[in-house]
Formats: structure tokens, C-alpha cells, sequence
């Protein structure tokens, strides 16, 4: 079967629009990221599935993966049944055992199905696509938190690199490498980096990785 790319759903461009809100998508693969996180429409469309045309429902987790354009395969074990639309592969990475495909809308591991139309995402949610290690456990997402205020240009301030499990439930993560710009720090105890703010006032990016654990979206700092 071919891949489930997906075309849009009939309608004009306008009404996609009107009907789709607009998230923040990363997808990580097995051992890396296979999409960097870049803004999405998650529009209806239409998906080869089997042998059969199956409709995405705009606005919903499977359509914001099929927004990313990676090739994407669909189990159709229910048919077209959106409820029970199922991810088995992206790009050359396929379900295997206990591993898998998984999806976070914020923090969390949802029970809905990813193509359920109940479960529509809202604008400005953050939408993570990722190779689960477990599925009963799958291993920790990293976030940031930042501190409580605006650091000074060329000012120290710190970081808090967090590890978010399926339910949400955060637990502050040691060993983590902390990048802003050319500067890279490791988390310490409690979680906590300490970085220098570049020396311009502006918006900076910071990202957190560590071996194991799925890579956080950016978090952005304003520099005063």
C-alpha cells in the first residue's frame, strides 16, 4: 500500500483555513528528529489506507502528523472508522513490538485515538510525534521552564530541564545538555542549568537533549 501522505479534503482554501487551527509539530524519530518543530495547518484530507480512501478529520493529531509530509503509513484495522485509525510507520520507521509511534498534545499521552475528531487541537498547542521506546511506559519528553524573569543582556539566569512521563507528571532531569546559541551547559541537581544571556537584546531559542530521552521543543527567552 502506498503511503498515507494525504491530499486536502475537498473545499476551498479558505474554508481549510477557517477550520484548522495552527500548531507547533516535532516529530523524533528512533535516533533522531525527523521533523524540526516548524508551525502547521493540520487541514482535513483524505488518506489511502489499505485498499480504501479514508477522510482525517482537520484539526486532529493524525492531521497535524500528515500536515509534516513525511511518509506515513495507517493501520485499517476498523476500516476507515477515524477512532481507530492507527500509526504503524513514518518514513522507514515501523512499529515493532512493544515500540512504536506515539503522540503528546502538550505534555501528554492521550487516550483518544489519533484521527478521533472528539480530540480537535486548539491553536498554538505544541504537538509531538514520537518513537515511543514502551508503550506501557514510554521514556520521558523534555521541556524547559524558564526563570521567573527576563534575563539582562549578558546576564547569568537558569533554566529548568523537566521530564514529562504519559500523563504529564514532571520530574526535574540531571545530565541534560542545555544549548542557547554557541553556549552549551549540563543540567545539574533539581534540574537546573545555568546559562549567560547573549550580549544583544532579542528573542533566543534554547533546546535540551539527553541520551534516552525525547528532545524538547525550543523554548524561547526574551533578552532585555
Amino acid at each position: 500500500a502506498a503511503p498515507a501522505v494525504g491530499s486536502p479534503a475537498h473545499g476551498s482554501n479558505v474554508s481549510q483555513s477557517r477550520a484548522s487551527p495552527t500548531v507547533e509539530l516535532m516529530v523524533v524519530g528512533r535516533t533522531r528528529t525527523l521533523l524540526a518543530p516548524r508551525v502547521v495547518r493540520p487541514y482535513g484530507r483524505t488518506i489511502t489506507v489499505g485498499r480504501r480512501r479514508c477522510p482525517v478529520s482537520a484539526g486532529t493529531p493524525l492531521a497535524g502528523l500528515l500536515a509534516s509530509g513525511l511518509p506515513t503509513r495507517v493501520t485499517d484495522a476498523g476500516g476507515c472508522d477515524p477512532t481507530l485509525l492507527f500509526v504503524r510507520q513514518v518514513r522507514s520507521e515501523q512499529n515493532h513490538g512493544f515500540a512504536g509511534w506515539e503522540y503528546k498534545v502538550g505534555n501528554v499521552s492521550s487516550s483518544f485515538g489519533a484521527g478521533d475528531p472528539a480530540q480537535r487541537l486548539r491553536s498554538g498547542t505544541r504537538l509531538l510525534w514520537f518513537w515511543c521506546l514502551r508503550a506501557t511506559a514510554c521514556q520521558h519528553t523534555l521541556a524547559l521552564k524558564p526563570s521567573a524573569a527576563a534575563p539582562a543582556a549578558g546576564a547569568p539566569f537558569t533554566v529548568t530541564v523537566l521530564g514529562y512521563d504519559d500523563n504529564g507528571r514532571a520530574r526535574p532531569v540531571r545530565g541534560a545538555t542545555v544549548r542557547l546559541g554557541g553556549e552549551a551547559v549540563t543540567s545539574g541537581a533539581g534540574g537546573l542549568a545555568t546559562l549567560t544571556a547573549p550580549g544583544q537584546p532579542g528573542r533566543y531559542a534554547i533546546t535540551a537533549v539527553k541520551s534516552g530521552l525525547v528532545p524538547s521543543f525550543a523554548l524561547e527567552v526574551q533578552v532585555r
